[in-house]
């Protein structure tokens, strides 16, 4: 039988090394011996689709001498075909006595399964690690294990089991509340329902380690409760108390832009007045228009585009100038790819005013020498707040600081794999790059020096990488779907969660007290990584309002500060995106498609102008209540005699 071909993802650790730095291991190094995975907290079975996406995650310790470069290698072996994401996916330099955390997250995608027929499969799941140390022909340097999971899949619509799970709507003095919406579900799926009558709820579903109940009436705030699979009461009382916020919103279409390429990120001024937008999709139905790729800078207030820039290839990263006089962008053809006859990839500086080309630097190894493997490319870039300089990431080894006037380098530094997310501090003394070989460095601006460096697991996801207003955490959500928090001070890390999707995105509230993450289910966390409200929506973009009572997401949907659905711009929304930008005072929403069919002309770009009001509901007590009611009757009666006296 021929061996499937395999999607090498390389995993993460730069701990010591420097850019000039090898690690030559010897033929009598055995990586079986000196690499130990630890299975003990690996979880086995899951249930589709209340998990939907399975989480498979091991320990590996280094217990030899040497330093490890390790390469990892995973798929199904019954659908070799189909590669899982897995973190960390990078080179992956391991010291001795250091552990990480290998993970793969699956669905029936990967484990080719039909999730729509009732049935108990069981998968086996190969891992190769290899030692990549230059030292591919010795064969003591590599090694291989299978382990089986298995998967029950249940009924989709209903998630019918033995569990009873129910309870009462009550309000804040116990009073049934009926008709309220509730669902129940977990990571993956999750079942509505509405409460009868006397506000009681009953489901029979199936078993899940972790269970998520919302329950939400007009009028009263969305309620969450998080339910102990292990642990499930008799009956559960959920209080809905009063909403306390009147909230108008409405939203008009101002403009639109029609295309057939979709869009990658966007990127704003400080004043809000222009957006960037890069043309650059995951999937393409005719890759031959890759190269009518565009940049366009939009102006926020009207609507209307000012400049588009014709790029040559599809590009995921670009950036403008806080003030606006600089746009730059990479293009993103990788070596698997096809393109045009002779094309080079570039790093091209454009004039923020009209998008004419000012200088283009190829990403070759001449132009970028300390770069000395892999393709190169940029999915990377990203202006310093004074706009002097560029970070530009070449794959897959180096992040290069280039001077803005000229694109000369600065400094690099050695932060291996791939980097996609970068952020400037306001002083422009530090800047943050993640990889996806796991880490996270803090690198001084003056000389690229690295300040730390913190385990994050798997490169930030598009809109998943953000720092609070007062600069104090750094927050990280992962293509992994892991969430970090670190202080910036010192690299430590304030909490880390699993978010149990395909991704995590991530935003701080404005006042930085609170983080919301959106996957399969957004969720709102405090600093200290306590749930606050999660509710069953997908989303690829999270934006707050500058005073932090709204929530704007990709597809449309608004919450208020307490999770509460409020509105929703695009009914019917059926449309992949990453682009759900929100001006700071909730008065321009932008939405831009992700994946388009690359063939019709659609909708690409839609500018709504947004009417917001947010108002103090008075909130009564049951004595005030009785009170406004007594006097309400006593008026009433008043009236009535005085009438009856006429």
């Amino acid at each position: 039988m021929k061996k499937p071909l395999l999607i090498i993802v390389v995993f993460c650790v730069l701990l010591t090394c420097t850019p000039n730095q090898t690690f030559a291991a010897s033929p009598d190094s055995c990586l079986e011996e000196n690499l130990a995975l630890d299975f003990s907290k690996t979880q086995f079975s899951f249930t589709d689709p209340i998990g939907l996406w399975f989480v498979f995650k091991f320990k590996a310790t280094n217990i030899g001498t040497k330093n490890l470069r390790i390469m990892f290698n995973k798929y199904c072996i019954e659908n070799p075909g189909r590669i899982p994401v897995g973190s960390p996916q990078g080179n992956t330099i391991l010291a001795p006595g250091e552990s990480m955390w290998f993970k793969m997250i699956l669905s029936s995608d990967e484990l080719g399964y039909d999730p729509n027929t009732p049935q108990t499969v069981s998968r086996t799941l190969y891992m190769e690690f290899v030692d990549n140390n230059n030292n591919w022909e010795y064969p003591d340097n590599m090694f291989s294990v299978t382990k089986t999971i298995q998967i029950k899949v249940v009924n989709r619509p209903l998630m019918e089991g033995s569990v009873i799970i129910q309870g009462t709507t009550v309000d804040e003095e116990g009073t049934p509340i009926p008709y309220a919406e509730v669902n129940l579900g977990g990571y993956g799926a999750n079942v509505p329902r509405t409460s009868d009558a006397t506000g009681h709820f009953s489901y029979s579903i199936v078993e899940s380690p972790v269970y998520f109940l919302i329950a939400q009436k007009e009028g009263y705030r969305a309620t969450y409760i998080e339910i102990d699979g292990s642990n499930v009461q008799q009956s559960y009382a959920v209080t809905l108390t009063r909403e306390q916020l009147d909230v108008s919103i409405n939203a008009t279409l101002m403009n639109t832009v029609t295309g057939n390429i979709g869009f990658w990120r966007c990127a704003a001024t400080a004043d809000e007045s222009k957006l960037l937008l890069v043309n650059g999709m995951e999937n393409w139905e005719d890759e031959s228009i890759k190269s009518q790729s565009k940049l366009y800078l939009l102006n926020t207030n009207t609507g209307e585009i000012l400049w588009t820039h014709d790029m040559g290839w599809e590009s995921w990263s670009a950036d403008i100038t806080d003030d606006g006089k600089y746009a730059v962008f990479a293009t993103k053809l990788e070596g698997f790819q096809t393109g045009p006859p002779g094309f080079v990839n570039y790093i091209r500086l454009l004039n923020g005013t009209d998008g004419s080309t000012i200088w283009e630097k190829k990403v070759t190894p001449e132009n970028f020498p300390a770069t000395t493997q892999g393709d190169f490319y940029s999915r990377g870039v990203k202006f310093s707040h004074d706009g002097n300089y560029i970070l530009v990431y070449v794959h897959d080894e180096c992040a290069y600081l280039l001077n803005r006037e000229d694109g000369s380098i600065k400094w690099h530094t050695l932060v291996s794999a791939e980097v996609r997310e970068i952020i400037f501090t306001k002083d422009n003394q530090y800047v943050y790059v993640p990889s996806s070989g796991g880490w996270l460095y803090k690198v001084r601006m003056s000389d690229g020096s690295k300040v730390w460096k913190q385990w994050i697991g798997c490169w930030p996801y598009v809109n998943g990488f953000d720092i609070s207003s007062n600069e104090e955490y750094i927050a990280v959500g992962t293509k992994a779907a892991y969430l970090t928090v670190i202080s910036t001070s010192d690299g430590t890390v304030k909490f880390t969660r699993d978010i149990n999707s395909g991704k995590a995105i991530c935003r701080f509230s404005p006042d930085g007290t609170k983080i919301l993450v959106g996957g399969n289910v957004l969720t709102m966390f405090d600093l200290n990584g306590n749930v606050l409200w999660r509710v069953y929506k997908t989303a690829s973009d999270i934006r707050f309002s500058s005073d932090g009572k709204l929530v704007f997401t990709d597809n449309g949907a608004v919450f208020d500060i307490n999770g509460t659905v409020r509105y929703d711009i695009l009914p019917g929304w059926d449309r992949s995106s990453k682009v759900g930008w929100i001006n700071s005072d909730a008065t321009r929403y932008i939405f831009a498609v992700q994946d388009t069919n690359s063939i019709e002309a659609t909708n690409v770009i839609e500018v709504y102008l947004l009417e917001t009001s947010i108002e103090e509901i008075p909130e009564f007590s049951s004595w005030s209540l009785f009170l406004f009611t007594l006097v309400a009757l006593s008026a009433a009666l008043c009236i009535m005699k005085k009438h009856m006296q006429t």
